[in-house]
């Protein structure tokens, strides 16, 4: 018994490299795990850069969170999308209150596809970022 969920197991760990190993993806990444909010006189600023190291295009998706999950249009731009081998920066800004609390930056990253795709089941990239004041 012990030894079939061994092999079980190993089959499955072995199987799960090979699509990774397959998968010529490169995905984009923030270049910061934080966001840090500043002091711009009424408002708070805070920068995040996104790198696609990949040759194709995502959608890129971001919002703030705040403390019960709300989320707020605050981001700019809100929705935009990113070449291959390029940049993009993301912008916050936030008006100082004391009732909005944002406590997290969401980054939703969508694929692009291709005509060859048309029955393709695909998963967006979902980055959540802790803001610091």
């Amino acid at each position: 018994m012990l030894l079939r969920y061994l092999c079980s197991f190993l089959f499955l760990i072995l199987w799960s490299i090979s699509f990774t190993c397959l998968a010529d993806e490169s995905i984009p990444y923030p270049l910061d795990y934080r966001v840090h909010l500043q002091n711009k006189g009424d408002r708070l600023k805070g920068l995040l850069k996104i790198e696609n190291p990949g040759g194709k295009a995502w959608l890129i998706q971001a919002w703030a969170e705040d403390d019960s999950g709300k989320s707020h249009s605050i981001v700019f731009p809100f929705l935009s999308r990113i070449e291959g081998q390029k940049s993009m920066v993301l912008t916050i800004l936030q008006e100082t209150s004391p009732v909005m609390h944002l406590k997290w930056f969401v980054v939703k990253l969508i694929p692009s596809t291709g005509k060859e795709n048309n029955n393709a089941l695909i998963f967006p990239v979902i980055y959540k970022l802790k803001i610091v004041k």
